[in-house]
């Protein structure tokens, strides 16, 4: 899937939630910039399919497609 364009990438409005999370009320508005991390993914974008992001601690793991020719990726 290609981005829409410089800032808008295709994970502009997904909301990632924790599997955890079933059914109960939640709130927003704590933000942060990821202008860095946009910048990334879309570097990463240009090769390789995102198929899933996992955060854990301070750091983050992008999961992506699996070609069945290549063998895992390690970014």
């Amino acid at each position: 899937m290609k981005f829409k364009g410089p800032g808008q990438s295709k994970f502009n409005h997904e909301v990632f939630w924790k599997e955890s999370f079933k059914e109960e009320k939640a709130k927003g508005g704590i933000f942060r910039r990821t202008f860095d991390l946009n910048k990334f993914l879309e570097k990463v974008e240009e090769t390789e399919e995102i198929v899933g992001l996992k955060f854990f601690g301070k750091n983050l793991e992008i999961i992506t497609r699996q070609n069945t020719n290549d063998g895992e990726l390690n970014i």
